[in-house]
């Protein structure tokens, strides 16, 4: 994400997971703005309101969404 960009609150279905590689700010339902660190990993729970911002560097991080299993027979 380019700096100095916040992406709003919002909220989704699918949980997700974030492993965090450069600074950045973090926040879920109403608690305060929290930073992981480098390494660190975020978890959203599916539907919970969460954002997050980049400061004066891209906020960089691995995105992961849940695949969906094939049906079984």
């Amino acid at each position: 994400m380019a700096p100095g960009i916040t992406y709003p609150d919002h909220h989704h279905p699918p949980e997700e997971v974030y492993l965090v590689l450069s600074d950045g700010d973090w926040r879920q339902e109403a608690r305060a703005w929290h930073t992981p660190g480098i390494g660190g990993i975020v978890y959203n729970p599916p539907d919970i309101v969460h954002a997050m911002r980049s400061r004066s560097e891209p906020l960089l991080a691995i995105w992961c969404l849940p695949l969906e299993l094939a049906a079984k027979p």
